[in-house]
C-alpha cells in the first residue's frame, strides 16, 4: 500500500456522484495521499480536508473542461441507480447513466486531456447469469434499461481507450454492502436492512423461494479496488 500512496502523492483526483456511499467512502480513503481532490455532487457535501466541492450540471460540456483541467484520474460514479426508476422512466435513466460519461469523454477528446478513468459499472451488465462464477467471457445479454446504459457507457470508454484517447477501466460492482451512511432509496441497502431487523428480532421477508444468490462486497474492498486501478495501469 505505501506504493500506491506514493503513486497518488502527484496525483489530481476526481470523484463524481461524490456524495453516495462509494464515492464518500473513496474521498476518506484519498483526501490523504493525493495532491489534490475534487468532487462533482448533485448533492451537498460537508467540507473535507484537501477536497474542493464543484457543483455542475453533468450534462454540460463547456462545465466538464473546467473540471477536468489538471486532472489524472477520474473515479466516475455519478448514476440513478434504481432499476424500478430507470424502467419508470428510461430517458432520464440514459441522462443520468450514460451521457455524462459521453461528455466527460468528448472533453478529453477535443482538448487532448488523457485522465485515467475508472468507471463504477454494474455486475447486473451482463443479465441472468449461464453460468458461476462468471468471467470476462460471459455474454453479455441486459435485462433493464439500468443495465442497457451501463453496458453501453462501458463500452463506449472501451472505445475511446481503444482509440488511445483516454485509459481507463469498468469496475463491474455487485451489492456492496458495510458501514456508512443509509442509502436514500428504498430498494437499496437490503443486507443493512435485514441485519437490523435481525437484531431487532423482527421477521426476515423472504420473497420466491429462497434460491436466489447474490454477491456482496464489503465497502473497504471496494475502495481498494478503485484505489489500485491506477497504479496498476
Amino acid at each position: 500500500m505505501d506504493s500506491i500512496d506514493k503513486w497518488y502523492k502527484n496525483k489530481n483526483v476526481l470523484i463524481t456522484g461524490a456524495s453516495g456511499y462509494i464515492g464518500l467512502s473513496i474521498c476518506k480513503r484519498i483526501s490523504s495521499i493525493a495532491k489534490s481532490v475534487r468532487r462533482v455532487s448533485r448533492s451537498k457535501l460537508n467540507k473535507m480536508e484537501n477536497c474542493e466541492n464543484i457543483n455542475i450540471d453533468i450534462n454540460n460540456q463547456e462545465e466538464w473542461l473546467e473540471v477536468l483541467k489538471s486532472i489524472d484520474i477520474i473515479f466516475h460514479l455519478s448514476a440513478q441507480t434504481s432499476i424500478y426508476e430507470s424502467e419508470k422512466n428510461p430517458g432520464y435513466d440514459l441522462k443520468s447513466n450514460f451521457h455524462p460519461l459521453s461528455k466527460i469523454l468528448e472533453v478529453c477528446k477535443t482538448y487532448s486531456l488523457s485522465p485515467f478513468i475508472v468507471f463504477a459499472g454494474s455486475s447486473t451488465q451482463i443479465g441472468t447469469a449461464k453460468f458461476l462464477p462468471v468471467d470476462e467471457s460471459h455474454v453479455e445479454e441486459p435485462i433493464t434499461f439500468y443495465d442497457i446504459h451501463k453496458l453501453l457507457s462501458e463500452k463506449l470508454l472501451e472505445g475511446y481507450v481503444r482509440q488511445g484517447i483516454v485509459k481507463g477501466t469498468t469496475l463491474r460492482l455487485p451489492n456492496i454492502y458495510g458501514p456508512g451512511s443509509e442509502s436514500s432509496s428504498s430498494d437499496r441497502g437490503v443486507l443493512h436492512t435485514m441485519i437490523k431487523r435481525g437484531l431487532k428480532g423482527e421477521v426476515l421477508t423472504v420473497y420466491g423461494e429462497g434460491i436466489s444468490i447474490r454477491d456482496y462486497l464489503y465497502i473497504d474492498d471496494v475502495v481498494e479496488a478503485f484505489i489500485i486501478c491506477g497504479p496498476a495501469q
